[in-house]
């Protein structure tokens, strides 16, 4: 979202999670307002090499070093006021997806939602074939990435296992691979 409106009438970004803002330069984002929606990118603070020489290269990673700059005519805070704007509004970064020949999808903040679309389509599949399961099974989607967060309390007393669909993030000691299955045993609870 966006933190707060600035007198060069750019964008003040305060990040909601832990995204870091590395990755996030020169990302095309909608601007999202309580009656329209803008777009914008979000740029770092030093972007021209030409105004700022090797500065541009030794600015450090952090939120409070990039802006977003909408795509309108405006060039005062008042001005982003005056078309809507207000502190708290969302910034969306566009996912950018892009399929490969050889089948790799790749997009930003794919994780999750990723999940969620194989759970989707593993069902309907399930259900146009007349697959016939050996118990029954029931779809819950929580709001809280990475670790279920909130799916033990709705369980019901007669679950008996429960199958989870996360990321695995790929990192020294994790033994887990991108395109890979990685099945988190340390995750598991006694209900």
């Amino acid at each position: 979202m966006f933190g707060r409106l600035k007198e060069n009438s750019r964008l003040g970004i305060a990040p909601i999670g832990t995204w870091s803002s590395r990755f996030a330069e020169g990302a095309r984002v909608a601007i999202i307002t309580d009656d329209r929606t803008f777009r914008g990118t979000i740029i770092s603070l030093k972007t021209s090499g030409h105004t700022y020489g090797r500065e541009v290269d030794r600015q450090p990673v952090s939120w409070d070093n990039f802006e977003a700059r909408v795509d309108e005519h405006c060039n005062t805070k008042n001005t982003l006021g005056k078309m809507g704007l207000h502190v708290g509004d969302y910034i969306a970064v566009n996912a950018l997806p892009e399929i490969s020949e050889s089948g790799y999808i790749n997009a930003r903040h794919l994780d999750n939602k990723a999940g969620v679309a194989l759970v989707l389509v593993t069902t309907r599949a399930t259900r146009e074939n007349k697959v016939s399961l050996p118990v029954t099974c029931k779809l819950l989607f929580t709001i809280a990435e990475e670790v279920g967060m909130g799916a033990s309390t709705v369980l019901q007393k007669n679950v008996a296992e429960m199958v989870t669909v996360d990321n695995a993030t790929v990192a020294e000691e994790q033994n887990s691979s991108e395109p890979g299955v990685s099945i988190c045993m340390m995750d598991s609870q006694q209900l």
